[in-house]
């Protein structure tokens, strides 16, 4: 306000000046608490998980919430997309990182539409070479194999490290090789194992650990039973004759086969030590065969 006297006509003027002021709300920034990492140490084989706190006072939606690890940026997702209130507090995160061994920093950084958050400093976390023990990576045969005795039988197996190998038939060493190279054969080789079944066991082992090759090998008979003892007659008539005979004591002995003049008569069970036969005629030529067999006939 202020007077304004008019020269001429001596009146004075009152003049009002009003100024209007127009008052604009300042948004508030928002801001990031509780930030984490998950596992603070670990190993190459580890996946690590981060998540921050991000409020806005405004209840403002973050346009982005980031966690930045040595430069190289990764945005981070609702935890709870059902949760639309940030006045009190939201959180997000990002699961499943994997990094190469070393020391790594981290900090955290978000905004919504009107403004930044400062930057959360989130400290550092350690990365180590994770042990990995060796694998088997080929071996052969490929199948639980089945062999004649006294023939020979091959096995071998690759691991994917430098590893010692112990052979071991039935847990019982029988061969071993040191400081086998990755991806290299490692082979033993049996000729000589009775009949029977047997475990057969590759370990691989070296600092970081063990693994194995296992086969069930199956050794089966190759030498047929002897043959019958002791063939004779116990008794005969014009028409009739019957033999006995001692059959042989091995384990893989099964059954006779009887045939007389070259014609088969059957089997015969293996508990059975004659043969009676019936219908001949007189004054005629006859040749018994007994055929004895195994149970790997």
């Amino acid at each position: 306000m202020r007077l304004l006297k008019d020269a001429l006509t001596g009146i004075t003027v009152l003049i009002i000046i009003t100024a209007i002021i127009t008052l604009i709300a300042m948004a508030a920034a928002p801001t990031l608490t509780d930030g984490n990492v998950d596992l603070s140490s670990g190993t190459t084989a580890d996946l690590f998980n981060f998540s921050v706190t991000f409020t806005d006072a405004d209840n403002d939606t973050a346009t982005y919430v980031k966690v930045i690890i040595d430069g190289t940026e990764h945005e981070l997702s609702e935890t709870d997309p059902n949760d639309i209130n940030t006045t009190d507090g939201k959180e997000y995160s990002i699961t499943g990182l994997s990094f190469t061994s070393g020391t790594y920093s981290y900090n955290f950084t978000a905004a919504d539409a009107n403004d930044t958050a400062s930057p959360l400093e989130g400290g550092t976390f350690t990365v180590t070479e994770a042990v990995v023990a060796p694998s088997v990576i080929e071996y052969f045969p490929s199948d639980n194999p089945s062999t004649p005795n006294g023939t020979e039988q091959k096995f071998g197996v690759k691991f994917d490290q430098e590893v010692d190998v112990t052979w071991e038939i039935n847990d019982i060493e029988v061969h071993n090789e040191t400081l086998v190279p990755a991806e290299t054969w490692a082979n033993y080789t049996n000729s000589t194992a009775g009949v029977g079944e047997y475990t057969v066991r590759a370990s691989g082992s070296n600092e970081n650990g063990s693994d194995i090759a296992e086969w069930t090998w199956t050794v089966t008979d190759s030498t047929p039973p002897a043959s019958v003892t002791n063939l004779s007659v116990a008794g005969r008539g014009m028409t009739w004759i019957n033999w006995t005979w001692d059959n042989p004591s091995d384990d893989d002995f099964d059954h006779n086969e009887i045939h007389l003049n070259e014609t088969s008569k059957g089997d015969l069970p293996k508990s059975q030590n004659y043969y009676n036969a019936t219908g001949l005629v007189p004054d005629t030529n006859y040749i018994i065969k007994l055929h004895h067999q195994s149970l790997c006939y």
